[in-house]
């Protein structure tokens, strides 16, 4: 596990322990090929580090 994965979801257990109603507590990540469908048209290879942040 990266430390991006790491700091993510330290921030999501604060959130859901603290303000558990907040909209970002409600928030799922997006699959891994929902994720290459969106970038499928850029010109460029998207680095793993965005496919960890939006999951």
């Amino acid at each position: 596990m990266s430390a991006l994965t790491e700091a993510i979801e330290f921030v999501g257990d604060w959130v859901q322990q603290y303000m558990p109603n907040h909209p970002a507590a409600m928030n799922r990540g997006l699959s891994r090929d929902a994720i290459e469908a969106k970038a499928k048209e850029l010109p460029f290879y998207l680095p793993e580090e965005i496919y960890e942040l939006y999951q």
